[in-house]
């Protein structure tokens, strides 16, 4: 019994860490972002930790997001729907730096929100590049 509690107790304090933000700061860049592009498209080189910028999303789509090859910091991303009550994917790390990758296939088409954070799901200060593309296009009907 004393093994399985220990377990329990080590699994609860290791996804403690690392599981999906919350810590909406601020839209920015503003606007509704929308790609088809499979190359990397430039969100903004200045995103703070805390902020989110949406994104048009089609069902069927696959789409990666990532803040690597740039500024940046140890960071999480997480992939939201825009009413900010459902977490869609997480990473926390995915590059060099410790800075994240996200991958996700859309399964509706509308609009999500990805929120940078600070590891630890913390807010600051700090410029961080932000990029975002198609990596997979939906289905032909």
């Amino acid at each position: 019994m004393k093994r399985v509690w220990c377990l329990i107790l080590l699994v609860t304090f290791v996804t403690a860490g690392y599981s999906q933000c919350s810590n909406f700061d601020a839209n920015y860049p503003g606007g509704l972002y929308t790609t088809n592009n499979t190359n990397w498209t430039n969100v903004t080189n200045c995103a703070y930790g805390g902020e989110y910028a949406r994104y048009s999303i089609t069902a069927g789509a696959s789409y990666e997001w990532s803040n690597c090859n740039g500024n940046g910091f140890d960071s999480q991303l997480t992939v939201w729907n825009a009413a900010h009550t459902t977490s869609l994917a997480y990473s926390a790390g995915g590059c060099a730096g410790g800075r994240a990758t996200v991958s996700w296939v859309a399964n509706f088409t509308g609009e999500v929100h990805v929120l940078l954070s600070q590891d630890n799901c913390q807010s600051n200060n700090s410029c961080a590049r932000i990029r975002w593309r198609m990596t997979a296009a939906p289905p032909a009907h």
